[in-house]
């Protein structure tokens, strides 16, 4: 027996939210942290899951320190894939970054999906690849 999907009327303006998605991608590829700030809420539930283990915070400082402390650091910055599509209500992102650290060349990949509320990231739950050693010179993903 086959099973329709039905869609919810009260499924998420999606032009705001690719608005956010795009101002998120753009201020964490540049390392802008006040404006990343700006795209969570400020009570966001926060939770990755990295190589290391869990990590959460349960506001939007907390979820700044997180990615400040991966991104923050990093030279030669370089997005090289990313996008943003939806599943049912919740917004999905996806970004790869090569960059250079202290301890080499590495590349990056994170899966966050996110509830957005107000204008804001309410929730985001990332998966991450964590910092994998790579090539001095990137090449952009198709």
């Amino acid at each position: 027996m086959a099973m329709g999907v039905a869609l919810s009327p009260a499924l998420p303006p999606r032009v705001a939210h690719e608005d956010l998605a795009d101002t998120f991608l753009t201020a964490l590829s540049v390392q802008d942290f006040d404006q990343l700030t700006g795209c969570f809420s400020p009570d966001v539930r926060f939770r990755a899951l990295v190589p290391p283990g869990v990590r959460e915070a349960a506001d939007a400082g907390e979820a700044i320190g997180w990615l400040r402390r991966w991104f923050g650091d990093a030279a030669d910055l370089t997005l090289l894939a990313s996008e943003a599509n939806f599943v049912a209500d919740r917004l999905h992102l996806a970004y790869r970054f090569h960059l250079r650290k202290a301890d080499g060349w590495q590349v990056i990949e994170q899966h966050a999906y996110c509830t957005v509320e107000d204008g804001g990231i309410a929730d985001m739950a990332i998966l991450c690849s964590g910092f994998r050693p790579a090539l001095a010179s990137p090449t952009r993903a198709a």
